[in-house]
């Protein structure tokens, strides 16, 4: 009976150690399918991170199928990515690298989106500028932007980050390059067209190019507007026949070994032709206006009447020409800007626009940085709008001239003191008649 007794009491402990058993199973099995579900939460949510797929339907059939393995490749790289990182704890040593690794291949998809649609708006602006393009470029280089755009003979290739290389009988072309063409430049053409109908205005006024500030003024804005152009609008200038009359043809790069000089060529021919349509101009004046000396009408009296002051300035001016003084210039630029207040800030001494030139252009002074001025600017005591006035310091008639061009009257009261100006006479020696 006591056997018995034991049996049973020994059946039951084993029982509650089963039940104790199973029921500790149990919350392993709970617990690691509650670990799987969080692994797995965490791998969809990065999973659904990843973008949509390129409208495949919409790509030209050259990108569709290196398009095709590109998006499978980085898919597949990336959702095996997602399901380890998703195991991994922010402290786990790999974790910052995994992470940074799918971020690239996220990164990659949409790049390589964005380069195919920037494709298609490339492709639309070729066809509208093809027939526009410029000669200057190397008939090299337009074959291959043709082979691409035009005739769809190529193939793709996408590296790890999405950018696409276009692969071409001719060689090979990065999606940069797709827009690194360059069409005639018409805008400079016509800006130089336009300034050859201002001074062509001009001179059926009586107006002479070259004896004015405009002529260094408008060099000068032409030689800045050749070099903000570049390569392409140089190029342009000589390849594509766009002044004609202007010689420009005539200039063969091959023939210089500086480029600055071949710059300053172009820019002398066009200034050359502008003069001579200044010169057509003058010559319509001339057939129009009977020479002669101004006529004193009462608007006359009164211009001259008023403008005495003016002309008494001026010949005070001219007398600086020749005088030995350090401070010279700086008194030369504040008489002239005395002589038109309107226009103060235009006239500038050689060392205020060379100071003003270096600090917009951060560069330090030195005697190259000066050579690039002189280049640009022009070599001159003093500057009208940024452009080198052409006057002789030691000349007193031209320095009468010059703060006579600079005041704000009248050609026929200008000419009529120029006419009537007589040199201020020299101071004589002690005992000298």
């Amino acid at each position: 009976m006591a056997i018995m007794k034991d049996f049973v009491n020994a059946g039951g402990a084993f029982s509650a150690g089963m039940s104790a058993g199973l029921s500790g199973i149990d919350n392993q099995i709970r617990r690691a399918d509650q670990a799987q579900a969080a692994v797995d939460s965490r791998a969809m949510s990065l999973i659904n991170q990843y973008p949509p797929d390129p409208e495949f339907d919409k790509v030209s059939d050259e990108a569709r199928e290196p398009l095709l393995n590109f998006v499978n490749q980085n898919k597949q790289n990336y959702f095996n990515i997602a399901r380890q990182l998703s195991t991994m704890r922010p402290t786990d040593d790999n974790f910052m690298n995994m992470s940074s690794q799918l971020q690239s291949l996220k990164a990659g998809m949409i790049t390589a989106n964005d380069y195919l649609n920037d494709f298609k708006s490339l492709k639309e602006e070729y066809f509208q500028e093809r027939n526009n393009m410029s000669n200057g470029m190397s008939p090299e280089d337009k074959r291959k932007l043709d082979l691409v755009f035009l005739e769809n003979n190529y193939s793709m290739q996408f590296d790890d980050f999405g950018t696409p290389t276009y692969k071409t009988e001719l060689g090979d072309i990065n999606h940069a390059q797709l827009s690194n063409y360059y069409t005639k430049d018409d805008a400079f053409a016509l800006e130089v067209m336009n300034k050859a109908n201002e001074v062509y205005t001009s001179g059926a006024q009586g107006i002479n190019l070259k004896n004015t500030p405009s002529f260094n003024l408008l060099k000068n804005s032409l030689t800045m507007a050749i070099n903000q152009g570049g390569p392409e609008r140089l190029q342009s200038l000589l390849k594509d026949d766009l002044l004609e009359g202007y010689n420009l043809a005539n200039i063969n790069p091959d023939n210089y070994n500086n480029e600055e000089q071949m710059k300053n060529d172009i820019v002398n021919n066009i200034m050359g032709h502008l003069v001579n349509v200044n010169k057509s101009g003058l010559d319509q004046h001339k057939k129009v206006t009977k020479p002669s000396t101004p006529q004193f009408g009462q608007s006359m009296r009164d211009d001259l009447n008023t403008t005495r002051g003016i002309a008494s300035n001026a010949y005070e001016f001219s007398k600086l020409a020749g005088e030995k003084n350090p401070n010279k210039i700086d008194q030369m630029v504040s008489l002239l800007r005395q002589s038109d207040i309107d226009n103060v800030d235009k006239i500038m001494s050689k060392q205020e626009m060379y100071d003003a030139w270096l600090a917009s252009e951060d560069k330090n002074d030195k005697k190259s940085a000066q050579d690039d001025f002189n280049a640009i600017y022009g070599n001159s005591p003093i500057y009208y709008d940024s452009a080198a006035l052409p006057f002789d310091i030691n000349d007193p008639m031209g320095l009468f001239k010059l703060y006579l061009q600079l005041s704000p009257i009248s050609d026929d009261v200008r000419n009529y003191y120029i006419q009537n100006y007589r040199e201020p006479e020299k101071p004589k020696l002690p005992g000298v008649k």
